[in-house]
Protein backbone atom coordinates (compact mmCIF):
# COMPACT_ATOMS: atom_id res chain seq x y z
CA UNK A 1 0.00 0.00 0.00
CA UNK A 2 1.30 3.39 -1.05
CA UNK A 3 1.13 6.47 1.18
CA UNK A 4 -1.13 8.83 -0.23
CA UNK A 5 -1.89 10.82 2.77
CA UNK A 6 0.39 12.39 5.47
CA UNK A 7 -1.29 13.98 8.47
CA UNK A 8 -0.82 15.10 11.94
CA UNK A 9 -2.51 12.67 14.58
CA UNK A 10 -4.97 15.10 17.14
CA UNK A 11 -2.82 16.11 19.53
CA UNK A 12 -0.12 17.48 17.40
CA UNK A 13 2.97 15.08 18.32
CA UNK A 14 3.48 12.79 15.34
CA UNK A 15 2.66 12.12 11.58
CA UNK A 16 -0.27 9.60 10.46
CA UNK A 17 -0.03 6.79 7.63
CA UNK A 18 -2.84 5.88 5.29
CA UNK A 19 -4.52 3.69 7.43
CA UNK A 20 -4.50 6.36 10.56
CA UNK A 21 -5.56 9.35 8.78
CA UNK A 22 -8.49 7.68 7.77
CA UNK A 23 -9.57 6.29 11.12
CA UNK A 24 -9.27 10.03 12.68
CA UNK A 25 -11.02 11.41 9.49
CA UNK A 26 -14.41 9.09 10.03
CA UNK A 27 -14.01 9.53 13.89
CA UNK A 28 -14.19 13.20 12.89
CA UNK A 29 -16.97 12.97 10.55
CA UNK A 30 -19.13 10.48 12.57
CA UNK A 31 -18.71 12.46 15.95
CA UNK A 32 -19.46 15.64 14.44
CA UNK A 33 -23.15 16.79 14.41
CA UNK A 34 -24.46 18.36 11.16
CA UNK A 35 -24.94 21.96 11.14
CA UNK A 36 -22.49 22.60 14.04
CA UNK A 37 -19.55 23.89 11.58
CA UNK A 38 -19.54 27.65 11.33
CA UNK A 39 -18.26 27.86 7.45
CA UNK A 40 -19.36 23.97 6.74
CA UNK A 41 -22.80 23.58 7.66
CA UNK A 42 -23.23 20.19 5.90
CA UNK A 43 -19.80 18.79 7.64
CA UNK A 44 -20.88 15.37 9.85
CA UNK A 45 -23.72 12.91 10.15
CA UNK A 46 -26.93 12.39 11.69
CA UNK A 47 -25.68 9.98 13.97
CA UNK A 48 -24.69 12.22 17.26
CA UNK A 49 -28.51 12.79 17.32
CA UNK A 50 -29.50 9.40 17.40
CA UNK A 51 -27.06 8.04 20.49
CA UNK A 52 -29.69 8.47 23.01
CA UNK A 53 -32.60 6.57 20.81
CA UNK A 54 -33.61 3.41 21.99
CA UNK A 55 -31.47 0.71 20.86
CA UNK A 56 -33.83 -0.96 18.15
CA UNK A 57 -34.42 -2.00 14.82
CA UNK A 58 -35.33 1.54 13.55
CA UNK A 59 -32.65 3.12 15.06
CA UNK A 60 -30.31 0.70 14.30
CA UNK A 61 -31.02 1.38 10.22
CA UNK A 62 -30.95 5.26 10.75
CA UNK A 63 -28.08 4.93 12.54
CA UNK A 64 -26.27 2.76 10.13
CA UNK A 65 -28.01 5.18 6.98
CA UNK A 66 -26.78 8.40 8.77
CA UNK A 67 -23.08 6.76 8.54
CA UNK A 68 -23.26 5.26 5.25
CA UNK A 69 -24.57 8.71 3.71
CA UNK A 70 -21.84 10.84 5.67
CA UNK A 71 -18.99 9.26 5.25
CA UNK A 72 -20.22 8.50 1.60
CA UNK A 73 -20.42 12.39 0.70
CA UNK A 74 -17.06 13.22 2.97
CA UNK A 75 -14.56 9.93 2.76
CA UNK A 76 -14.64 9.25 -0.20
CA UNK A 77 -11.43 6.78 0.13
CA UNK A 78 -13.18 4.74 2.47
CA UNK A 79 -13.32 1.51 0.71
CA UNK A 80 -16.75 -0.22 1.50
CA UNK A 81 -17.46 -3.53 2.60
CA UNK A 82 -20.71 -5.21 3.83
CA UNK A 83 -20.65 -4.01 7.55
CA UNK A 84 -23.12 -4.51 10.80
CA UNK A 85 -24.16 -2.27 13.72
CA UNK A 86 -23.82 -3.57 17.04
CA UNK A 87 -24.02 -2.14 20.35
CA UNK A 88 -25.14 -2.63 24.21
CA UNK A 89 -28.23 -3.08 24.85
CA UNK A 90 -28.25 -1.91 28.30
CA UNK A 91 -29.95 1.99 28.87
CA UNK A 92 -28.98 4.62 30.61
CA UNK A 93 -31.03 5.02 33.90
CA UNK A 94 -33.96 7.73 33.58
Amino acid sequence: MTTRYTGMNPDGTGNLNDMEHLKQSVRDILTTPLASRVMRREYGSLVPDLIDEPMNNTTRLQCMSAAVIALTRWEPALPWTLSTLSGRQEAAPG
